[in-house]
């Protein structure tokens, strides 16, 4: 698959029921990479319950969320500036080197995504990466 706009998946079409979703979606792709295969509808309905009244999850939710279907999660936050960053970067590559995906929360935690792996300096989420498993 072609990364970023390029990507036959940046032309689908979200309903009113998956804005909102890329929390719930994000965590289904992070079970899919670890070979925990869930029906995706349950995972996002599951997710509503963290917070019927309101747009979105907070990583609390996404971290119980992704317990609930099985899988652990760390919350892997650091300081704020260019050591935290460092920090931050060094423990992302950890887990990517492990075979663990990374949601990452981006646009001021407004969105969020799947790191699920790294060759070189270049990092995937799961619909860049060949022959990656999940509905890309």
């Amino acid at each position: 698959m072609k990364p970023g706009f390029d990507n036959p998946q940046a032309d689908a079409i979200f309903r009113p029921r998956d804005w909102f979703s890329c929390g719930a979606h994000s965590v289904y792709h992070s079970l899919l990479c670890l070979g925990i295969v869930e029906d995706k509808e349950s995972v996002v309905s599951y997710a509503s319950l963290f917070n019927p009244e309101g747009p979105g999850l907070i990583l609390e939710d996404l971290m119980q969320l992704a317990k609930e279907f099985g899988a652990s999660a760390s919350d892997l936050s650091s300081p704020v500036g260019k050591a935290g960053l460092r920090q931050l970067k060094a423990k992302i590559d950890q887990h990517l080197n492990r075979g663990h995906p990374i949601v990452l929360g981006v646009e001021d935690d407004e969105h969020w995504v799947v790191i699920a792996g790294r060759k070189g300096s270049t990092y995937y989420c799961p619909a860049t990466i060949r022959n990656s498993v999940g509905d890309n």
